[in-house]
């Protein structure tokens, strides 16, 4: 969802800003059932830099970082959660893209 705070050529206002002031909804997915996983995302890190380029966690690390906090993962979670950190990956290298739109970056500390 980064695109909406991204601004056209020639254009003072966000996509976003610019979605608002003609009086349409701003088009974001409702994250409440999987929030916490978002969270524990946020919290471990879904990147890391092997020294070659960023990568997406590996599933070891999922899975001990899960362990270490003491919540049992579902099958459907530990899935989730992968592809969460890949998308994430994804954003950050579209972000990087010149002609690619940077990903939305909520925390600056993150």
């Amino acid at each position: 969802m980064g695109w909406l705070n991204s601004y056209a050529e020639g254009q003072e206002k966000s996509w976003g800003e610019r979605i608002a002031d003609n009086g349409n909804p701003i088009p974001i997915v409702p994250a409440e059932a999987g929030q916490y996983l978002l969270r524990h995302m946020i919290e471990m890190q879904p990147v890391t830099n092997n020294g070659f380029g960023l990568q997406a966690r590996s599933d070891g690390e999922i899975t001990d970082y899960f362990v270490g906090v003491g919540i049992p993962l579902e099958n459907w979670e530990f899935v989730l959660m992968r592809k969460m950190c890949h998308g994430y990956l994804q954003g950050v290298r579209t972000g990087n893209d010149r002609f690619g739109i940077q990903p939305m970056n909520r925390d600056e500390g993150v």
